[in-house]
């Protein structure tokens, strides 16, 4: 994956969280952000590797109940790179 292409994948990241958390670790991207359900759900839909953090553990944005997602506000993405 080129630069590029990392941009144009987390663009509607930085746009909703300008100071999202990038690290890169074990062949990923990891990215941290703040957002609601409602901005990320499209997003959600499109990548399978959302997650939310729930008190103190991360789950799968597929494995969350809708309620869960509602009261989320800070997300995780993981991009991937090798």
């Amino acid at each position: 994956m080129n630069f590029s292409d990392l941009s144009i994948n987390t663009a509607w990241i930085r746009a909703l969280d300008p100071d999202a958390e990038f690290a890169i670790a074990g062949g990923a991207l990891w990215i941290v952000f703040c957002g609601d359900a409602g901005s990320v759900a499209d997003h959600a839909l499109q990548f399978s590797c959302i997650d939310l953090l729930l008190g103190n553990a991360w789950i799968s944005w597929d494995d969350a109940s809708s309620e869960d997602r509602a009261d989320a506000t800070l997300f995780r993405y993981i991009l991937i790179t090798d």
